[in-house]
């Protein structure tokens, strides 16, 4: 009894442990990296989503948006992105990111930390990087954002809360992203 106890110990430690070394088990609103968005849409709501194609950018990959409730019903988040391939017929999707809009600049930070926290516990034995500056989509200089990020074996796990100025349109939101290593050296080398 007591080997069978250990055996059983031992494959949920391995599966916890490949589980938290692979971007590709994760997701975000039911969506994960390697599925196809024909699954939950079809070609011409894809091709209607809201995307960023006409901003510099290589255009190696296409970042297409969709909002709770116009779209699709969301549970936890406002928004999302989807970064898939532009010439891909089959929308395979290569990184997500959910945005949740705060009512507050207090209520954004304290979502930030809760999430941060489940972070930090779940990949505690692999190293957690900080980052935080002014963000470049605001002339002014005055929004800033403060982020932790993962690097697993395949990608990334990014978290950031963006504390947009009144001089700009967005609202404060925290993003939680997943993403190849592709997308993600993509994203670091201003969409090059």
């Amino acid at each position: 009894m007591k080997k069978c106890f250990i055996i059983i110990i031992f494959l949920f430690l391995s599966f916890t442990k490949s589980y938290s070394e692979t971007i590709n088990d994760l997701e975000i609103e039911g969506f994960s990296i390697g599925q196809s968005l024909l699954d939950k849409f079809s070609k011409n709501q894809i091709d209607n989503f809201f995307n960023y194609d006409d901003l510099p950018s290589s255009m190696k990959f296409r970042i297409s948006e969709i909002y709770n409730g116009q779209e699709i019903s969301m549970n936890a988040y406002d928004a999302m992105q989807f970064y898939t391939k532009p010439e891909d017929s089959k929308y395979i999707l290569h990184g997500l990111n959910g945005s949740l809009f705060c009512k507050s600049e207090k209520l954004c930070k304290k979502k930030y930390d809760e999430i941060v926290s489940d972070i930090k516990s779940s990949y505690s034995n692999t190293e957690i990087k900080k980052s935080k500056g002014i963000h470049t989509d605001d002339p002014s200089g005055e929004s800033t954002y403060v982020g932790v990020s993962v690097d697993l074996s395949d990608g990334s796990i990014r978290v950031l809360f963006t504390d947009w100025s009144n001089k700009v349109k967005y609202s404060d939101n925290i993003s939680v992203e997943i993403s190849t290593n592709e997308v993600s050296r993509w994203i670091n080398n201003n969409f090059y």
